[in-house]
């Protein structure tokens, strides 16, 4: 014995298509949060020649069914010492100006990101 049930086959199809959406929502928020926090980090980023700021990127590093994930970093040989080194005095800027930046956004980036991640699709 069988039932047709209707609208089963489009409520199916809505799904898939959905969940093939998913990984890809998910990135362009998290990548949108991380730019954000970039943007924080490179406010208060010491300046000499301008070199360190202009390096921050965001890097998206995987995006899969089960996993997404990108890194937030300064691309210079110094940008680790520039940033660890607290006895260092900048005229302009701090150091730990990546870390203070995470550290902002911290206890809401779960929620920017699901926030986000619904707007990306559409709920």
């Amino acid at each position: 014995m069988s039932k047709d049930i209707e609208g089963l086959d489009e409520a199916l199809n809505d799904l898939k298509n959905l969940f093939g959406k998913s990984p890809v929502a998910l990135e362009k928020s998290l990548t949108k949060v991380s730019n954000h926090i970039l943007a924080e980090a490179i406010q208060i980023c010491p300046v000499e020649t301008g070199t360190l700021r202009r390096s921050g990127k965001v890097t998206n590093l995987k995006t899969t069914f089960l996993e997404v994930s990108n890194e937030i970093r300064f691309d210079t040989d110094y940008a680790v010492y520039v940033h660890e080194r607290l006895d260092l005095h900048h005229p302009v800027g701090q150091a730990k100006f990546l870390e203070t930046a995470l550290n902002a956004t911290a206890p809401d980036l779960a929620k920017e990101v699901a926030t986000g991640y619904r707007s990306e699709l559409k709920l």
